[in-house]
């Protein structure tokens, strides 16, 4: 999940950016900062699996999916953002 959730990441910033990786107590955090990140909302709905309908991403971008749902099989709640300048994924 972890390694999903940087691919996530870097598909966010394909302009290049900063990556950090932090374990806690509770899970994994991975935050990215850039100067600009690439906005595709349909993509980052994956993490979610709210049952809302979503389009089947493209297979550059299959790890939304994958990672939305290896989490909820193995009931770990996924929280993420991402804004105009980077994002983070916590499980």
């Amino acid at each position: 999940m972890l390694l999903l959730a940087l691919m996530c990441m870097d598909s966010a910033m394909p302009w290049g950016g900063r990556v950090l990786i932090c374990r806690s107590m509770t899970g994994w955090r991975v935050v990215g900062e850039a100067s600009r990140t690439r906005s595709q909302p349909d993509l980052w709905g994956w993490l979610d699996l709210s049952g809302a309908p979503l389009s089947p991403p493209e297979p550059s971008e299959v790890h939304f999916a994958v990672l939305g749902t290896l989490a909820h099989q193995h009931r770990r709640p996924i929280r993420w953002e991402v804004d105009a300048t980077g994002g983070e994924i916590s499980f």
